[in-house]
């Protein structure tokens, strides 16, 4: 499973044509490839201002599952943490909850944050979801 971050989510959402707007809507079209972090609802509903746009991206995002924290990605969260920190790296601790979901689901992040989830690659065993160069601008 590939885990949509919100990064591109909003580039979705609100680009009028880019390269991951049309990767993923293909990816979208196949059955049970992409689901999103439980931050990631959030982090994308909480920057939208009026309801009914919210009504309708909630709607959207209802069609794909929910990949949710549990009290172990938690402690596998603040143990990365704890890595990153011993190597002098600092990153968001939300993007460091959601390198941990992905982590423990075994699965990739598709994230145009690139310089956060890169960081945290170095020292973990994050995946991180690439553009197909055919689809590169």
């Amino acid at each position: 499973m590939i885990l949509v971050d919100s990064s591109v989510w909003i580039d979705f959402l609100e680009s009028a044509s880019s390269p991951d707007q049309a990767y993923l809507s293909e990816l979208i079209h196949i059955p049970d490839l992409i689901g999103i972090p439980g931050p990631v609802v959030q982090e994308v509903l909480q920057g939208i201002r009026d309801e009914a746009t919210f009504q309708r991206v909630r709607e959207r995002l209802d069609h794909f599952p929910v990949v949710q924290a549990n009290t172990e990605t938690y402690v596998k969260a603040a143990s990365l943490y704890r890595t990153l920190v011993r190597h002098g790296v600092t990153v968001p601790s939300g993007d460091v909850t959601i390198a941990a979901l992905v982590l423990q689901h075994a699965c990739e992040l598709y994230t145009l944050d690139r310089r956060h989830f890169e960081r945290i690659r170095q020292h973990s065993l994050l995946r991180l979801h690439e553009l197909p160069r055919s689809m590169s601008p």
